[in-house]
């Protein structure tokens, strides 16, 4: 004799584990009442959790996050985990902004597992212009459940919210050198084999800073004049830098 048993669905506050089933015969034989159960070992059931999608953190990968220059190609990424123990299939994550960045607005992702965490990354384009604070948002919609086919719980996201600072590349720019001593030469005029005081700076016409060492390097070339010490100076932005040298002992140069 075959057996059939109606589908049952499991209330949410079913919980998750491990089950081993029983088949329960109830009936009369002989005009007698009787029960007999039959265990199914090995055979088990198990019964997971609904699976339940939450975005842990959302966040931009770049050189300098979350500075980059106009233009520059970077990338925001999100964290999304599983917080059920039932695999999930088809979930969008979707990312905006209320910037001038170009970027796909949703990705797809294929599968996550129970209790499973996974990144995606948005490959995006700062905009052409600078600003100062462009906020990406990044939401979960559609989703399947593996085991049970029923779309997954959306959870409230951790962090959902990134920071993007668009600036304009730095621009370096050197000023005109000026002859600062003695005050009989700050006309430009020298005298042969007079030695004279010389400054320079330099200025960051862009908004982005820079960082490593900075170093100014004085190349007299074939004017004949000579430098003192080193032609190297380290320099700070917009602060003068300072040679002493000397004139040529031949006027023709």
């Amino acid at each position: 004799t075959t057996l059939y048993f109606d589908p049952t669905i499991l209330s949410p506050e079913f919980a998750p584990g491990e089950y081993l089933p029983e088949v329960v015969i109830m009936g009369e034989q002989n005009g007698v009442f009787i029960t007999t159960i039959f265990e199914t070992e090995p055979d088990t059931i198990q019964v997971l959790s609904r699976g339940a999608l939450r975005i842990d953190t959302t966040y931009v990968m770049s050189l300098n996050a979350p500075l980059v220059n106009t233009a520059q190609d970077c990338s925001v990424k999100v964290v999304l985990s599983n917080q059920g123990q039932e695999p999930v299939d088809s979930i969008y994550v979707h990312l905006s902004s209320d910037g001038a960045s170009v970027f796909p607005e949703s990705l797809l992702v294929a599968h996550i597992g129970g209790m499973g965490m996974i990144s995606i990354s948005y490959l995006l384009t700062a905009g052409v212009n600078p600003d100062s604070g462009e906020v990406f948002s990044s939401s979960l919609s559609g989703g399947v459940g593996n085991v049970s086919g029923l779309p997954p719980q959306i959870l409230p996201p951790l962090d959902n919210a990134a920071l993007l600072i668009i600036e304009t590349p730095a621009e370096l720019a050197l000023s005109a050198i000026d002859v600062v001593a003695p005050p009989e030469a700050m006309d430009d005029t020298v005298t042969v084999n007079q030695p004279v005081g010389i400054s320079a700076h330099v200025n960051n016409q862009g908004q982005a800073d820079i960082t490593g060492p900075q170093r100014l390097i004085l190349d007299p070339g074939s004017s004949g004049f000579t430098i003192a010490d080193s032609a190297n100076r380290d320099y700070v932005l917009d602060q003068d830098v300072f040679w002493d040298i000397t004139a040529p002992g031949d006027p023709s140069n």
